[in-house]
């Protein structure tokens, strides 16, 4: 099973690489991951009456090859809500 690194960019700062990763069978399920990760960070972060802090999470093989880079704002529920419609 390949496995996956999930490295975060910061909006404002330094990127912080995933030093550990995690397996996973396959991109599509790597991609899950990250966006219900991003949803559960998202939400705490409003929650709490904080401004998101994050820009983007980015998918890594072992290599630190990015596969795939997904911006914050495209996985943020509230995004959804006002796009369609009241």
């Amino acid at each position: 099973m390949p496995r996956f690194y999930f490295n975060v960019h910061f909006t404002r700062g330094p990127m912080v690489r995933d030093s550990v990763g995690i397996d996973l069978p396959s991109l599509d399920a790597a991609s899950a991951q990250a966006q219900e990760g991003i949803r559960e960070t998202i939400a705490m972060t409003v929650r709490d009456g904080q401004t998101v802090p994050f820009a983007a999470v980015e998918i890594c093989d072992e290599r630190q090859v990015r596969l795939l880079r997904l911006p914050f704002v495209e996985c943020d529920p509230r995004r959804r809500r006002s796009e369609s419609g009241p």
